[in-house]
């Protein structure tokens, strides 16, 4: 092809847009909002109707939304069956890649998880108080397992004036609670079930921490009497 054909070919591709062009801005338009037809129904609908696509000389996708979504629903259902069927026929192996990947991402699921509700604590909430009242069972058995822990970790020889101390400490900790509006809990320096370390009941081995606090300690220890490391991670 010569430059003179290339040249004429590309001012004739020119002028065929600019004519369609005009003839879209010319349209009529039928009661304030400008009409197209559906290739697929061949009904003429506002552009409302239509989705949106660059590509197209209106700016609006050739078929309109419901025959778009009456296209792709047998196919979503379709998709839908089959994942459901893969899923039932290689249960094991899916479960062992699961559990791999939540050891090889747990850290940094955690930190986006704690991230997370730290930005939304409301619905961190609302999760919570809705998970709590439809597994009530679990949190009846993980209170009570609690409770038994920790009067297993409390030794017989206290004496009443140790008792005494932690008794004051839970009445600190509601009274900082009610003064700064900031839950707060009485804590184990040495976890009570952690991993590897069974701390005991005692005054020596309890602090106060807010909720947040001890919510990021949880059991954590590593190895020191202060076991101060999570602290690092706030």
């Amino acid at each position: 092809m010569t430059k003179n054909s290339m040249i004429s070919s590309t001012s004739s591709l020119l002028e065929t847009k600019n004519s369609m062009a005009s003839k879209v801005k010319n349209r009529p338009v039928i009661g304030g909002i400008q009409h197209k037809e559906c290739t697929k129904c061949y009904e003429v609908k506002p552009l409302g109707d239509f989705f949106n696509c660059k590509k197209s000389l209106f700016g609006k996708t050739s078929k309109c939304k419901s025959c778009i979504k009456g296209l792709s629903e047998p196919k979503r259902d379709q998709k839908r069956d089959y994942d459901r069927q893969r899923r039932l026929e290689n249960q094991d192996a899916i479960r062992r890649y699961d559990r791999y990947r939540y050891r090889r991402d747990k850290e940094k699921r955690t930190a986006l998880a704690k991230r997370w509700a730290r930005k939304n604590p409301e619905k961190r909430r609302a999760i919570c108080r809705k998970y709590e009242h439809k597994n009530k069972g679990k949190y009846v058995f993980y209170s009570r397992s609690k409770q038994m822990r920790r009067c297993q970790a409390t030794p017989k020889w206290l004496t009443p004036e140790q008792l005494d101390q932690i008794e004051m400490l839970y009445i600190l900790a509601d009274s900082f609670t009610r003064i700064t509006g900031i839950k707060h809990h009485v804590d184990h320096i040495h976890p009570i079930k952690g991993n590897g370390v069974r701390g005991l009941h005692v005054p020596w081995n309890l602090q106060i921490l807010s909720q947040s606090e001890n919510c990021s300690k949880s059991n954590k220890f590593d190895g020191t009497f202060e076991n101060l490391t999570w602290r690092q991670e706030l």
